[in-house]
């Protein structure tokens, strides 16, 4: 292939941002280091790049997995990954790289190579070539998720959340979108999750305020209040062409009068105005995507969403 593979260290770092930084096809701001770097050394790294006449054209981010370090993952740290190469380099050489990815890690002993793919909306144009090259090579579909979106261009919320809106038109409603609202905004967010959900954000406080602090255009922080009271809260993470629901709560007092709502009209015009395709309000599946959270799923859909499914890929490499 006249391309070498090379694995990731930190004086790559570098390279890796500038390769990055010519906006190759699929890849994202969750590829780059200053994005992957808030885990630290929880994570053992495994990524690796491509290289060709010192000029790197390929990178792949990646980890072992925490619960079985013998098997590598897309990086943990990222909600989906992959292959980010030069627009030449796909077709038959992306096949050869996922070729070189495979031997590499069977070359080290590892088991098993999970990929959480990228919905292929996200990039522009859309890219869902690295499929391709993963099935050719073996790879088979381990799980499947959910996950609900909304072209920004034909939002219209359903006659449900009109109706919901219309109750708060005598209230004072008051939208704050900045970084320096960012703890009250997780505060609302996390105990959602826990009241909710009976779980626990992925990332903590502090690793928002790295990535906010890092990564400024990439997260949006938005909150609500209503009649003077602090109700709801959204916390985004924006990539080429879309807005990603990170974290989204309200208040107890909060979800009696829907205050997530008119977060959500905030967010996607404010995509609108930015030229984003879409607004993602996200996964609605769990339990390994075995299990659709129904309450969260018809929340959605009366959003005005429709659906996509999001993939994990796992290739055995005992064969």
């Amino acid at each position: 292939m006249g391309i070498e593979l090379v694995d990731y260290a930190e004086e790559s770092c570098e390279a890796w941002e500038k390769f990055l930084d010519s906006n190759p096809r699929n890849g994202d701001f969750m590829m780059r280091r200053s994005f992957l770097r808030y885990h630290g050394e929880r994570f053992i790294d495994r990524s690796i790049l491509f290289v060709e006449n010192t000029k790197v054209i390929s990178v792949f981010p990646a980890a072992s997995l925490p619960s079985s370090p013998s098997d590598v993952i897309t990086h943990p740290g990222a909600s989906y990954g992959g292959i980010a190469y030069g627009a030449k380099y796909g077709g038959a050489p992306l096949v050869e790289m996922a070729s070189a990815i495979i031997q590499h890690y069977k070359s080290i002993g590892i088991q098993q190579l999970y990929i959480k793919t990228k919905p292929h909306i996200y990039s522009n144009p859309p890219g869902a070539e690295d499929l391709y090259a993963w099935w050719r090579l073996g790879a088979i579909l381990e799980r499947v998720d959910l996950s609900n979106v909304i072209e920004v261009k034909k939002f219209q919320f359903t006659s449900r959340r009109l109706r919901a809106l219309r109750k708060l038109a005598e209230a004072n409603v008051e939208i704050s979108e900045g970084p320096h609202l960012l703890s009250p905004a997780y505060e609302i967010c996390e105990q959602t999750l826990r009241s909710r959900h009976n779980t626990n954000p992925v990332h903590s406080l502090k690793d928002l305020v790295y990535l906010v602090n890092t990564l400024p255009k990439n997260i949006r922080v938005s909150i609500c209040c209503i009649d003077g009271v602090l109700s709801s809260g959204l916390i985004l993470f924006v990539n080429q062409n879309a807005a990603i629901v990170q974290y989204w709560g309200s208040t107890e007092s909060g979800r009696e009068i829907n205050a997530l709502d008119p977060l959500v009209v905030d967010a996607i015009e404010w995509c609108r105005l930015n030229q984003l395709t879409w607004f993602v309000p996200g996964v609605s599946t769990s339990e390994s995507g075995l299990k659709i959270d129904e309450g969260i799923y018809q929340y959605k859909l009366s959003l005005g969403s429709g659906a996509i499914s999001t993939s994990t890929l796992r290739v055995d490499l005992t064969r």
